[in-house]
C-alpha cells in the first residue's frame, strides 16, 4: 500500500518558465492521509493539489489517492476548476462514510497571466509571500472540507496574482500540531517567519528548512501526524 501511494506522488515538479515548483510529503506512518500533486494541464495551466483526509493510516490514504486519481481523470477530459471540484467533492459524498471528509486546495495557475484560481475546502492556512511588500497573507478556507454534502450550488473560485518573487506555500496540519514534549505547538507563526526569510532560497531549500525545523522542534518525539507542503514561486517575469 505505500509503494501504491508513493507511486501516486509527482516523481519531479513541473518545469514552467519563470516558475519554481517544490512539494513533498512524508507519512506518520506506513501510509498517509496525506498527499499532493502538481502537473501542467493540456491547456497550459500549473495544477495544485494538496489534500489530507481524517486521520492517518490505510483509509485515509484510499480517500486522498481518490481524490489525485479523480483530478487526473479531469484533467484528462479538459475539465475546468470549478467543474473539477465538484465532481471530486460529489463523488467523495457518494462514497465516504458518515464524519470522514478530505481538506483540500485545488489550484489552477495560469502562468501568462499569473493569477492563481483556487478552491480551499476546508485547508488553511494558505500563505502568500509577497516580495516586493516583505509581508505575507494568510489566507483562511473558502469552503467546507471534500465529501461532507453534495453541492447544490457552485463556490465562486477565489483569485490571487503572483508577482516577480512572491511565494504561495500550502502546508498541512501536521507542520502546524507538530509539538514539543510538553505540548507546545509548531504553530503558523514559525511557518511564516521562515517562508519571509526565504528570500534568494529555492522552494526545495525552504521545504527542506521548514522540515528541520519542525524535527529540531519535537526533539526525539515520533511524527504524530503526515506533513505535506507544497511551494510555488514566481522566479522572473
Amino acid at each position: 500500500a505505500r509503494e501504491i501511494q508513493l507511486g501516486t506522488l509527482p516523481e519531479s515538479m513541473p518545469q514552467i518558465p519563470g516558475y519554481e515548483v517544490a512539494g513533498i510529503s512524508r507519512p506518520a506512518s506506513e501510509t498517509g492521509g496525506d498527499s499532493f500533486d502538481a502537473f501542467t494541464a493540456p491547456s497550459g495551466v500549473l495544477v495544485l493539489l494538496l489534500a489530507d483526509a481524517t486521520r492517518h493510516g490505510l483509509g485515509p490514504a484510499l480517500s486522498v489517492t481518490q481524490v489525485r486519481s479523480m483530478l487526473r481523470v479531469s484533467s484528462r477530459l479538459g475539465s475546468g476548476l470549478d467543474e473539477t471540484f465538484r465532481n471530486i467533492n460529489d463523488q467523495l459524498s457518494e462514497d465516504l462514510q458518515p464524519h470522514r471528509f478530505v481538506t483540500a486546495f485545488l489550484g489552477f495557475l495560469d502562468p501568462e497571466s499569473h493569477r492563481l484560481r483556487y478552491h480551499a475546502a476546508g485547508q488553511g492556512p494558505l500563505f502568500h509571500v509577497r516580495h516586493r511588500s516583505r509581508t505575507t497573507d494568510r489566507l483562511r478556507a473558502t469552503f467546507m472540507p471534500l465529501g461532507i454534502l453534495p453541492l447544490q450550488n457552485m463556490v465562486p473560485a477565489h483569485e490571487v496574482v503572483l508577482e516577480t518573487g512572491d511565494l504561495f506555500a500550502l502546508v498541512t496540519d501536521g507542520v502546524f500540531e507538530a509539538t514539543t514534549p510538553d505540548g507546545e505547538e509548531f504553530g503558523e507563526e514559525r511557518v511564516q517567519e521562515i517562508l519571509l526569510a526565504s528570500e534568494g532560497l529555492s522552494c526545495s531549500d525552504v521545504v527542506t528548512q521548514i522540515l528541520e525545523a519542525v524535527d529540531e522542534f519535537t526533539g526525539d518525539l515520533p511524527q504524530d501526524d503526515d506533513i505535506t507542503i507544497v511551494l510555488v514561486r514566481r522566479t522572473q517575469d
